[in-house]
């Protein structure tokens, strides 16, 4: 994968850093489980131990991982955010003007790249911040987490703005992990969505218990819809 490291201008990312402070704590939580594991379980040291592990296969230095993400990603700079921030420049921070009654259909993810597979699998985590205050701009934050590159991230931001103060009204139960090569969508529910005082969150990290042992579930984008709604 070939990474370049960019720099943006604007507020754009300004704006949605609180957003994005939201949504990247419930991704901590991806490896907590195994980290725990591996630190409560220590071989004794036995004599009997100590032969089993002598006669252990060794594994291999190196291993092929797949990982389907674009091989042309950027890393966007932070100097609040700890863990690194991949993004596709020619999608983020796309601008949308809007106008007040209408709904909007957004996707946040890897639009384009397929390389024959889905971007992201079951075992990924998905997350959005829709903000819920209003103004003449607003910033939707998307997040999704891979564990072959945790704890860096991928990012997509889609902005939108009117020519009056607006607030965005997400509609329950638009939101869905969509594939770009096929129409299958997975429905997030809604007790992964939260409301909170400065906008909606949505964080899907649990999707392997939601399914049957022989399926499996690829997607790309998290697809919303938001209204318009003027500010009186």
């Amino acid at each position: 994968m070939y990474i370049r490291r960019v720099y943006l201008s604007g507020g754009g990312f300004a704006a949605g850093q609180t957003a994005l402070n939201k949504i990247k704590r419930g991704g901590s939580t991806m490896n907590q489980d195994n980290q725990k594991t591996k630190n409560t379980h220590k071989p004794r040291n036995t004599k009997s131990a100590q032969r089993k592990k002598a006669t252990e296969t060794i594994l291999p230095t190196v291993e092929e991982a797949k990982l389907s993400l674009p091989p042309h990603l950027e890393l966007l700079p932070s100097d609040t955010d700890e863990t690194p921030t991949l993004i596709d420049r020619e999608h983020y921070g796309t601008t949308l003007k809007v106008k007040h009654g209408h709904v909007y259909t957004l996707r946040l993810g890897v639009h384009c790249y397929s390389g024959g597979l889905a971007t992201f699998r079951d075992d990924c985590a998905a997350s959005c911040f829709i903000p819920a205050t209003p103004g003449t701009e607003q910033y939707i934050i998307g997040l999704f987490f891979v564990p072959e590159i945790y704890p860096a991230k991928f990012m997509d931001v889609i902005h939108l703005k009117a020519d009056k103060p607006f607030r965005l009204r997400y509609i329950w139960g638009s939101a869905v992990l969509e594939n770009n090569n096929n129409a299958f969508g997975f429905t997030i529910g809604n007790d992964s969505i939260t409301t909170e005082k400065d906008g909606i969150l949505i964080y899907e990290k649990d999707i392997r218990s939601q399914i049957h042992d022989c399926h499996r579930v690829f997607f790309d984008v998290l697809r919303i819809q938001v209204e318009i709604c003027p500010v009186k």
